[in-house]
């Protein structure tokens, strides 16, 4: 049995109509069964599979579980960007340990023929390392045989066939392209499980595509579960809002067992919560507009919507800004 977890409606990744790109993975040992499908619209109400002419050598067989699609370049061209979990095995034992990796996402950019060129590392969106605290604060190190280090990954966790699990960045639930900066190109947001919220500036030119990491930047590199975005104009002012859904503030009233806070590093947001390293709680951030930072780069700002203003209807879907006492 094979399941699919994500899909991708478009306007014709061809610019000749509606076009399809699935996700589908955990199909036994089947190593077609995992990896993703892109199916071109034939326009007689059939789909024509063209997954390997598509990405060649750079399909992604791993644990995809989203896509965003945008024109990143403004070549008018919709590119796919592929976000990746972790092994069904390990994603569960990872929230409770020190070491939770994920898997490096993916960006295909377009080539306007329906062949597409993996770019993610180049353009800085594979996914940075993951962000693992102790109580008080200190980054947990791992080192490998090099001596090269990895935070909140350890490179020694090996699965049955000796093989390294995972990658050293985090798990990637969601991610979402809008022009957060009115500059005119498609920003990328992405949700990060037992990680930081990661937001990037899209700084592409003619000659090359890259983006910014700038989440600290704009005060929102905070720890969560988070797991998906809904972008919307939410009070009519003409610019985008953001609420992100992360596990939810239920939590807090287990006192025991598996849902309960936990006292150890791992990638669970209680844990982050209980230490003060992060949050469980949903975010619901409007949109201020544009400010220049020092460096005289455009940075949007965005504010955490109030509980004074009812920002939700019942108490389990509180927001950040929440007081949690």
């Amino acid at each position: 049995m094979r399941f699919s977890r994500s899909l991708c409606w478009s306007q014709g990744f061809n610019g000749d109509g509606l076009d399809f790109r699935s996700q589908i993975d955990n199909n036994n040992t089947e190593f077609t069964g995992i990896e993703d499908r892109l199916f071109l619209n034939m326009k007689n109400g059939q789909f024509k599979d063209i997954t390997r002419k598509a990405f060649k050598e750079n399909l992604n067989y791993r644990s995809a579980s989203s896509i965003a699609c945008a024109d990143i370049n403004n070549d008018g061209y919709l590119d796919i960007y592929v976000t990746n979990l972790i092994d069904e095995d390990f994603f569960m034992s990872s929230l409770f340990w020190p070491s939770h990796p994920g898997h490096y996402n993916l960006l295909y950019k377009n080539n306007g023929d329906l062949t597409f060129d993996e770019i993610a590392k180049e353009a800085g969106i594979d996914g940075p390392q993951v962000i693992m605290l102790n109580p008080e604060g200190k980054e947990i190190i791992f080192k490998d045989k090099s001596d090269n280090e990895y935070m909140g990954y350890n490179p020694d966790v090996q699965d049955k066939n000796l093989n390294r699990v995972g990658d050293p960045t985090g798990p990637t639930h969601a991610a979402a392209f809008f022009d957060h900066d009115e500059d005119g190109d498609q920003d990328l947001w992405v949700a990060s499980d037992g990680d930081q919220l990661h937001i990037y500036r899209n700084d592409s030119n003619n000659d090359k595509i890259s983006f910014t990491h700038i989440s600290k930047e704009m005060g929102l590199d905070i720890i969560g579960n988070w797991m998906g975005f809904a972008i919307s104009d939410f009070n009519n002012d003409g610019k985008q809002d953001v609420f992100i859904t992360n596990a939810g503030p239920h939590s807090r009233i287990i006192p025991k067992g598996m849902p309960s806070p936990k006292p150890k590093p791992g990638g669970d947001c209680k844990y982050h919560e209980k230490h003060n390293l992060g949050t469980c709680l949903h975010s619901f951030l409007i949109n201020k507009g544009i400010v220049e930072t020092d460096n005289n780069n455009i940075t949007p700002k965005f504010e955490e919507f109030s509980e004074k203003n009812k920002c939700y209807s019942i108490s389990f879907y509180a927001c950040r800004s929440d007081n949690k006492n």
